[in-house]
């Protein structure tokens, strides 16, 4: 047993200043340790096991005397006990520093898409994930760690809008479940996916099939294309060219919107969309026409940067300044129906399969619907570029002319239906 030295008041422990340990007396091993630089602590020796650890205790005079004693009594007790205090502060320590390093949902949620978003093909895909998440999972799982997120969690935020906001829903549970899964791998949860839907949450929603029901692109009839051609070309602005080229084209938005100048040769007329900003990964070869070309010399006379529809801030346009043109100039109520961009692709398609003897496979290719067949679609790459070219000829002259409506119109919301296109 260690020599229990003579017992030190606290007006005598104030006036120790000598470097080195200075035993306090009543409980054996305790003392005051000043170092050179005069920083001073309470420091307990007292054997552990098959160690004399030197156990701090606090520092001094922010823990007077009297609480030191307390202390080194409450340390000898655990001692004694069997617990050594100095692993039990170790361990105490680190899981401090895991639970403040530990991430919540939103937290997980941001890292996953940092980490992902240079898989997926624009900036909009991105913008869907976040807002989706900030605006329907951070608010009820946002703080939570993934360990403790359920199927009760995951029910709160999609039972409200399964009915009323299907399509989104069932992308956001998509969502939840791959970054739960990613959680998971990062060892923050473990057990079943609470937003797994086979075996999960397939029997507690119905299924989707049965909730949505499929809505064709709203379109025009193709007869009133040139009469809508007139009056968008007046426009000057920026996203009144953008529609003007998705329309004699045949483009998706999103390619419009995306077009980079290095896509286009003007010396043989064609646009080559690369293979990562199509929706089937293939690159995608769209004959120009003399309007085509016309609209695009013009806009390179503004050129500003990368872009052949040029934003502000060196980005590009967004959906909503090629919307505004067709909304203006269309007729927009039909229910809740309203013409979307995708619809003018409609109107190309119901027009070249009324009014032409295109083939099909030309028609197709113009909308860049993939062949499933690898083999047949190796052979057509080179064999429909003709036809491609010609029918895009037709279909910018006959935007050019104002048109009589006839008995084979399609009526204005009766187009073909390209929801997957």
């Amino acid at each position: 047993m260690p020599k229990i030295a003579k017992e030190l008041g606290a007006l005598e422990v104030s006036r120790l200043n000598t470097v080195g340990f200075h035993a306090v007396g009543v409980i054996a091993g305790l003392g005051l340790q000043i170092t050179k630089t005069g920083a001073r602590s309470w420091i307990l020796r007292k054997k552990v096991g098959n160690k004399r650890p030197e156990i701090g205790l606090g520092a001094y005079p922010a823990v007077t005397l009297a609480q030191a004693r307390d202390k080194a009594r409450a340390v000898i007790e655990k001692i004694e006990s069997g617990v050594d205090p100095v692993a039990e502060k170790r361990e105490n320590r680190m899981a401090l520093k895991n639970a403040q390093s530990r991430l919540t949902f939103e937290k997980c949620a941001i890292k996953y898409i940092e980490s992902h978003e240079v898989e997926w093909r624009n900036s909009k895909h991105v913008s869907q994930w976040r807002n989706t998440i900030k605006t329907y999972a951070n608010p009820v799982i946002g703080n939570l760690y993934p360990s403790e997120i359920t199927n009760i969690h995951i029910m709160n935020i999609l039972e409200p809008i399964w009915l009323t906001k299907n399509e989104t829903a069932v992308r956001l549970r998509g969502r939840l479940e791959q970054i739960l899964d990613w959680a998971k791998v990062q060892n923050m949860r473990s057990g079943e996916n609470p937003a797994a839907w086979k075996g999960n949450l397939s029997q507690l929603l119905p299924a989707p099939s049965k909730v949505q029901k499929p809505k064709p692109f709203a379109s025009l009839d193709y007869y009133r294309i040139g009469e809508f051609m007139v009056k968008l070309r007046k426009e000057g602005a920026i996203g009144a060219k953008a529609l003007e080229l998705a329309i004699l084209t045949g483009g998706r938005a999103s390619q419009i919107i995306g077009a980079t100048w290095d896509e286009f040769d003007l010396k043989i007329g064609v646009w080559t969309i690369r293979g990562d900003r199509m929706k089937n990964g293939d690159y995608h070869t769209v004959p120009l026409s003399r309007q085509a070309m016309e609209l695009i010399s013009e806009l390179k006379g503004i050129r500003s940067n990368e872009y052949l529809f040029a934003g502000r801030r060196g980005k590009t346009i967004s959906d909503g300044t090629m919307n505004k043109y067709h909304f203006d100039y269309l007729d927009k109520d039909d229910g809740e129906r309203k013409i979307t961009v995708h619809g003018f692709r409609s109107t190309f398609r119901s027009w070249a399969a009324a009014k032409t003897s295109h083939s099909f496979e030309a028609m197709e290719k113009a909308l860049a619907h993939c062949e499933r067949d690898k083999t047949v679609r190796a052979y057509q790459r080179d064999d429909l570029i003709e036809k491609h070219m010609r029918l895009m000829k037709d279909w910018a002259d006959y935007c050019d002319a104002i048109h009589e409506k006839t008995d084979d119109v399609i009526p204005l919301w009766q187009s073909i239906d390209l929801a997957s296109a």
